[in-house]
């Protein structure tokens, strides 16, 4: 079990990161896109400490849609992860083009 625990205290501390540096970039001039980028992978690897803490397989997948499925497959999940859907697709800004290509990393 502490095979477990730190794995999912690892995926953990990864999201923390993630979400503190989407805060400190939010909260000064930007870039904003790398603030969304690190709330985005903040949510992401909260998300596979909550699978691995279930003992589920984590998925090589960036698409919070596809962890919220994974989550609802869950025979007694916690909570459900209804808003997942609503963030996953965003716009980004192609930085070799310069021109906004949809994404579902």
């Amino acid at each position: 079990m502490s095979n477990v625990i730190d794995l999912v205290r690892g995926w953990w501390r990864k999201g923390d990161s993630d979400l503190t540096a989407a805060r400190l970039i939010a909260a000064s001039n930007g870039p904003y896109d790398t603030a969304c980028f690190h709330a985005q992978r903040a949510a992401e690897n909260h998300l596979k400490g909550l699978l691995a803490f279930a003992g589920q397989p984590i998925p090589f997948t960036h698409n919070l849609e596809e962890f919220a499925h994974i989550w609802s497959q869950q025979t007694e999940p916690t909570r459900p992860l209804r808003s997942a859907p609503l963030i996953t697709p965003y716009e980004s800004t192609s930085p070799s083009a310069g021109r906004p290509i949809s994404s579902q990393v």
